[in-house]
Parts: structure tokens; C-alpha cells; sequence
């Protein structure tokens, strides 16, 4: 399974607007954008957690939107690979009822010479922050299909695909729903192979991604049997259509504590997948483990030289499911997010899927007991405090100040004042310098990572100190940089004359 192509982070036919043709659409109104809430407030009394009028003048759109538009998130993408990249708007209205999430594609008009509101599709789902968009070809005609995935008001998670079709001009951009569903339990769209003939454009048409659906079996009384759906492009209704079923009985889940995981909430699946996880598929000479760190909301995939760290923004799981949805942002790259699918087999393991980031996915353990120290043995590298600690103000030649205390430091530069916390520590023999910086209420907002090459020299009456950084990423081989940029930093303590 993959959730591909560009990292643009959720229809059935009722569920969808029809195509907006070229030309017939004004851009009356102001452009506006939420601040940044948990939600939107709609006419809806579905709940939500951010006010109607929390909104500023959003520079980024291309187009003007009615006073009746709310948008959550903005993509920019080449749709229909000309010269022009195209804009995919997520977004609410006020004036619905149903408090449904819609997106807005934005191409530009060349006869016109501007940005217009090519097509409008509308969603299964509510919830703004559990909403993940992006782009695939699903149906192998390499042509990419809008994916949206999120979740209903009813607690289900919803999957919407839009494919490009004309619109009755035979101009522009458009769209038409293809698939439309929600389910109790899960929905995911199941990658095939394709072949090399196929990816060098050498044939045209490729196998279709069939979409995997489970829901709740309401012919039991077990809540944990669930009724499997698999769903197949038809190519002359040109839809998803469903194939066959299969029954699965809830009696695999015997373990009690399983079961109240599965029925439980959001906080209780964290709970548990809290700490470290193993790569149980890894290669032998290979190292792969995940943190889940509920406690500074970070997950971390370390693999080899590479380290990969998100922010946990959020998480949310469907009524009856024995998995959970993490929506997370790449913590250096903040316009980057993902979408992590985690599936639980049994008490300690679990399935990851990262949508559109290859080698993460797989089947991972849980890191306690005699498998963590097989895991150290296995990989022998060990992080341990180096015996030089930074201390007091540190001066780069491009204006970059430092000051380290004990164990806080505070960043100066061009751009303003930051502070946050260091540790210089030794690893494979690097030493290696962490910040991470925090934000006025103490939460950790991003963190950088350097080798430190010191040396102390004397120059008359003063002590010279260097550090040599070279910014990189730390996995567990050990310390891995990063280009060859690095910063010079000295610092000079004037001797006292005998």
C-alpha cells in the first residue's frame, strides 16, 4: 500500500458538485484563511473549536473567495503538467448545512491572462484537522487522481477520489467523483507493482490500486467482527465498484486488553504506542526503529545514518477500528505533512503506512526486554555526554551569537532572538551538538543537529575556543551531514597577566 506522489495532504457520486466550466465563475468577495484553530465554525452544529471570525487576508490564494468561503489549507501542484502550476483549496461554507470539508481547484486562463475557479468537489468528511489530500495515479492511466482521506461527524473515516475528466466546454480543468465511501473501521488503497514498460511511458494503461474497505459486521453482536470490501476501477462505468466480501470474525481479538484498546480513544492508543518500535523486516545489517514520544508529541524513524522527525500534530481512529490515524509535519520542512496509518496485530506489534515516504513501512515489534538488547548488541553504538560542555557566549563571523548555559541556550541572529535546550554528546565517535528550540510557552517547535569539531587555542592574553559545526542528521549508525556548509564559532577570554 502507498499514499503517493506529492506530499498534498479526502467522494460516491451524491456526495460531489458538478464541474464548474470556464468562464462562468466571478471572484467576488475577499480572500481570507483561518489563523490557525483546530477547527472551522460552519452553520453546523457539529463541534468545532475555532471561531468564524479568527481569519486574516490570505496572500498566498490566487483567486478572490466569497465572504461564505473558509479555507483550511492551501496546495500548489502542476495537475495537468503545463508551464503553470495549479492550486487545490481546501475549504468549508459557511451557508452548509452538513458542514461538509469541499476543495476548489485553481488553474490559470491564458486567454484571459488569470486565475480562475476551475472546479468545485465536495467531501465526505468534517473534521479539518484529521483532513490528508494529496495526488496518485490510481487507476494506471498516468493521469493523477485527487485523494482525499478524513474523517465524518459520525466518527468514520471517509475516503473521496475526484479523476480529471473535461468540462462541457472541453477546456480547463475539471473533475468527477469516482469513489466515494466512509467505514467504521478502516479504508485503504493498496499499491500494485507496475511494470517497467508501464513506468517508461512505453505502454499507456497499467493495474488498477483496488481500495481495501472494512467495516463493522451488523449481522453480530461481536463489535470486533468486520465485513472486508474490496473495490476495483470498472473501467467502462469508469467508477470504483465493489467486488468481493469477506468476513472476518471478531474471536481474533482474545486478548482483553486488546479489546478495550480497540473500543477505546484516541489518548489510550497513544498510550500504547508509546516509546520505541523495531523493523521486524529491516535488512540483517540494517537498524530501523520509531518513537512515539506523547510527551513532546514528536515521531521519530530512525534508519541507518538517517533520522526523520515529525510533530505529532494530531490523531484520530474510526468507531470500531483496531487502528489509528496520526497527522503529523516534517520538523524541519513545516509545509511538508503526512499521513501515518497504524494498524495493531497484537500487543507488541504493529503496521505502519507513511503516506508518500519510502522504507518506513512495514511491520515493527516492540522495543522492550530481550529484543532491546539484541537491538544494541546488534547495532553497538551507544550516545553518552561529551566530557566538553559549552558555556557563555559564542560569536560567528556572519553575526550568529550563542550563549550557553546550563543547561538552556539563546540563539541571536538577523532574524531575531530564540532560546531553547542543548546537549553536546558523543555517538560512533562524532560529537554531536542538538539544539531544540522551544516557543514562549516551552514546547519544543524544532530542532538542529551538528558535529562539533573544538580546539583551543592561545593568542597573547586570550584564550581562543572554536567550535567547527557542520549541520547533518543523527540515526542510528551514528552522526550523517548534511552538505558542506558548516559555522565557525570562537569565543575569547582575555588572560589575566602574573
Amino acid at each position: 500500500m502507498r499514499f503517493a506522489a506529492l506530499f498534498l495532504i479526502i467522494v460516491l457520486l451524491a456526495g460531489c458538485t458538478a464541474g464548474i466550466p470556464d468562464g462562468e465563475i466571478s471572484d467576488p468577495g475577499r480572500s481570507v484563511v483561518p489563523k490557525g484553530g483546530n477547527g472551522i465554525v460552519l452553520a453546523s452544529e457539529a463541534p468545532v473549536t475555532a471561531a468564524v471570525d479568527d481569519v486574516t487576508v490570505a496572500p498566498d490564494l490566487r483567486v478572490q473567495l466569497p465572504d461564505e468561503y473558509l479555507p483550511s489549507q492551501v496546495f500548489t501542484i502542476n495537475l495537468d503538467l503545463d508551464e503553470t502550476e495549479e492550486q487545490i483549496i481546501v475549504f468549508k461554507r459557511r451557508d452548509d448545512p452538513d458542514d461538509l470539508i469541499r476543495i476548489l481547484v485553481v488553474s490559470f486562463d491564458p486567454i484571459r491572462n488569470s486565475w480562475i475557479r476551475a472546479w468545485e468537489g465536495v467531501t465526505a468528511a468534517n473534521n479539518v484537522r484529521s483532513f490528508t489530500l494529496y495526488t496518485d495515479d490510481l487507476v494506471g492511466d498516468h493521469e493523477q487522481e485527487i485523494v482525499c482521506f478524513g474523517i465524518n461527524n459520525a466518527g468514520e473515516e471517509t475516503l473521496d477520489i475526484f479523476r480529471r475528466t473535461s468540462n462541457m466546454l472541453g477546456l480547463g480543468l475539471a473533475y468527477s467523483p469516482i469513489l466515494s465511501l466512509a467505514a467504521d473501521v478502516n479504508i485503504s488503497v493498496v499499491e500494485i507493482d507496475r511494470s517497467e514498460a508501464f513506468e517508461t511511458l512505453e505502454i499507456m494503461s497499467g493495474q488498477s490500486f483496488p481500495v481495501i474497505v472494512e467495516r463493522r459486521d451488523t449481522e453480530t453482536s461481536n463489535v470486533f467482527a468486520t465485513v472486508k470490501t474490496s473495490y476495483f476501477w470498472d473501467v467502462s462505468t469508469r467508477r470504483y465498484v465493489p467486488g468481493f466480501e469477506e468476513r472476518v470474525s471478531g474471536d481474533v481479538v482474545e486478548d482483553s486488553r486488546l479489546s478495550d484498546l480497540f473500543a477505546g480513544s484516541e489518548v489510550e492508543f497513544e498510550e500504547f504506542l508509546d516509546g520505541p518500535w523495531y523493523r521486524t523486516a529491516a535488512a540483517p545489517d540494517e537498524v530501523q526503529i520509531v518513537f512515539f514520544g506523547t510527551r513532546d508529541r514528536t515521531i521519530v524513524f530512525h534508519s541507518g545514518y538517517l533520522q526523520r522527525a515529525f510533530n505529532w500534530d494530531d490523531s484520530s481512529k474510526t468507531v470500531y477500528g483496531r487502528g489509528i490515524q496520526l497527522f503529523v509535519t516534517n520538523e524541519i520542512l513545516r509545509s511538508l505533512k503526512r499521513l501515518i496509518s497504524v494498524s495493531v496485530t497484537d500487543l507488541n506489534r504493529i503496521s505502519l503506512v507513511v503516506q508518500d515516504t519510502d522504507g518506513l513501512d512495514g511491520t515493527y515489534d516492540r522495543l522492550t526486554g530481550s529484543l532491546q538488547q539484541a537491538v544494541l548488541d546488534r547495532s553497538a553504538r551507544i550516545a553518552v555526554l561529551s566530557e566538553f560542555q559549552p558555556r557563555g557566549l559564542y560569536v560567528s563571523d556572519c553575526g550568529l551569537e550563542i550563549v550557553f548555559g546550563d543547561p538552556d541556550f539563546t540563539y541571536r541572529d538577523s532574524e531575531g532572538q530564540r532560546s531553547g535546550g542543548f546537549v553536546l554528546y558523543q555517538i560512533n565517535g562524532d560529537a554531536v551538538l542538538e539544539l531544540k528550540f522551544v516557543d514562549d510557552n516551552r514546547l519544543p517547535v524544532e530542532s538542529r543537529r551538528y558535529s562539533v569539531a573544538y580546539s583551543e587555542t592561545t593568542d597573547d592574553d586570550r584564550l581562543i575556543r572554536t567550535m567547527l559545526l557542520q549541520p547533518g542528521e543523527v540515526g542510528i549508525a551514528g552522526f550523517s551531514a548534511l552538505g558542506d556548509h558548516s559555522i565557525t564559532l570562537e569565543q575569547i577570554e582575555l588572560l589575566d597577566e602574573e
